[in-house]
């Protein structure tokens, strides 16, 4: 299958499941099971990297063989908001950067015309 990544085996599907177990990170999310609720015992694929980078991966492991349209769209809309929301996020620490990086050309631009004052200075003398 072909996707926004190129042709790659992220979102093919699997005989055994259905889904490629793969979250938007595309790593590799092994099944997991729900121990509160209603749905205790029941079995999922969730983010790899959960809880510290989720990128709202989900999919139940007893539905993987019967993905709706309305599954695959809700998937490829996450995946959208994760993918801007990265970038988002790099662009503001880019933004960031240059800010810092402004502020010390200007300490560098200011040392430097101090060391030349020095330096006339003590040419005169």
């Amino acid at each position: 299958m072909s996707s926004i990544y190129g042709s790659s085996s992220w979102g093919r599907r699997t005989e055994s499941t259905g889904f490629s177990n793969q979250c938007y990170h595309r790593l590799f999310c092994g099944p997991r099971m729900v121990k509160n609720g209603s749905n205790t015992g029941r079995q999922f694929y969730g983010c790899a990297l959960w809880p510290k980078e989720d990128c709202h991966y989900f999919q139940w492991v007893d539905e993987g063989n019967r993905p709706c349209k309305e599954d695959n769209r809700n998937d490829k809309e996450m995946l959208l908001e994760h993918l801007f929301s990265n970038r988002n996020e790099g662009q503001k620490a880019l933004e960031e950067k240059i800010v810092r990086l402004k502020l010390k050309k200007k300490m560098v631009e200011a040392k430097n015309q101090e060391m030349q004052l020095l330096i006339t200075k003590n040419l005169k003398s």
